[in-house]
């Protein structure tokens, strides 16, 4: 789910919010008080370790994010290493191959070799 209001970009995803905006700060940071002030309303506890302040990069399912860039992290990354070290050639190695393609083309060629 994606609702916009004065700029701000917020994606629903299971159980994870991330609001966007294209460019002002200030606007971000309000609204990010404003979902954690509800959340504290409605008695919805979010950890302190889910909870990234607005910045020029964050990081969401294993994917650091910034303005016109996203990357698998390298934790992940070398996770998807040990688990190809197993599967080359298989249906597995196909699938995080395709799926790190989708993220960031690069870093799945460097798989791939």
């Amino acid at each position: 789910m994606t609702r916009r209001k004065e700029g701000v970009r917020v994606s629903v995803f299971v159980d994870d919010i991330l609001l966007s905006h294209d460019g002002d700060k200030l606007r971000l940071e309000e609204a990010s008080d404003r979902v954690l002030e509800a959340a504290q309303t409605a008695h919805f506890l979010i950890p302190d370790t889910k909870i990234q302040r607005p910045g020029s990069c964050i990081t969401a399912f294993n994917i650091a994010v910034n303005s016109g860039s996203m990357n698998i992290t390298a934790e992940r990354i070398g996770r998807f290493l040990d688990q190809l070290a197993f599967s080359r050639g298989s249906p597995r190695e196909r699938a995080i191959i395709g799926y790190v393609a989708s993220v960031n083309a690069t870093q799945a060629a460097e798989l791939a070799e």
